[in-house]
């Protein structure tokens, strides 16, 4: 419990960078995510009125609402309401049910994603191969990382709660070798994904073509989607950026 002897403070701490280490590598696919909704409503929904700076708005009350989360926890913590094991435990369960949303939106989005661009570079005559590429990368590359994640903490929240309820107490699971399997695995999971990350956003990606695309008018997006447009299309460059 908080305050009851001298190790609490290096377990809440600990625990807290653990936390806050973990909203910061989930940001990067949040932040992907909302940009990529942001596109798209673009395209769908080419006549609605936003701010220019929605998406960002979006991503900063997202991960406030993340961090407000973890600030609630580590609260009942310092109010003795439960103890440390408790803490990481809570963490476990958002980070979990985080996971299976991350990866439900990105399944979502990228086949979006994918169809526009595909019927776009029909509808234009030009390849949409090396932006598809990258989505394919990234979809791929965060649904395997945030499954396996989504089981880790799971599988680790379960046994936590069945432990307790046979036991009455969970002191021997913080000492058992599977504690430390699950740490191994958990963290090199983070590692790999920053590298295949890093990987995915600086490679070019690129095709044979360097062409500029063609995209139609904003306000002909709905009728080019389904390939009727007859407006004269406006010229955007091919490599759109680092979720495109």
């Amino acid at each position: 419990m908080a305050f009851s002897h001298d190790l609490w403070v290096s377990t809440f701490f600990h625990d807290l960078i653990k936390s806050l280490g973990s909203i910061s590598l989930f940001s990067i696919f949040i932040l992907i995510l909302v940009f990529w909704s942001s596109i798209l409503k673009k395209f769908f929904e080419p006549d609605a009125r936003r701010r220019r700076d929605a998406p960002m708005r979006t991503f900063l009350i997202l991960i406030a609402g993340l961090v407000a989360t973890v600030g609630i926890n580590c609260t009942f913590f310092l109010l003795q309401i439960y103890s440390s094991e408790c803490l990481i435990l809570v963490n476990a369960i958002v980070l979990a049910v985080v996971s299976l949303i991350c990866v439900a939106q990105i399944f979502y989005f990228s086949k979006q994603f994918q169809e526009v661009l595909t019927t776009l570079g029909v509808i234009n005559q030009v390849s949409t191969e090396s932006q598809i590429k990258r989505i394919v990368w990234i979809t791929w590359t965060g649904i395997i990382f945030f499954v396996l994640r989504a089981m880790i903490e799971t599988v680790f929240a379960v046994t936590l709660i069945l432990f307790y309820l046979v036991h009455g107490s969970v002191d021997k699971v913080f000492g058992h070798e599977w504690w430390d399997i699950y740490v191994m695995v958990k963290y090199w999971c983070e590692v790999v994904i920053l590298v295949l990350m890093l990987y995915i956003l600086q490679s070019p990606f690129t095709t044979t073509s360097r062409e500029y695309q063609q995209v139609p008018d904003s306000a002909e997006n709905q009728n080019a989607l389904g390939g009727t447009s007859t407006t004269k299309p406006q010229h955007i460059p091919a490599k759109t950026g680092m979720v495109v």
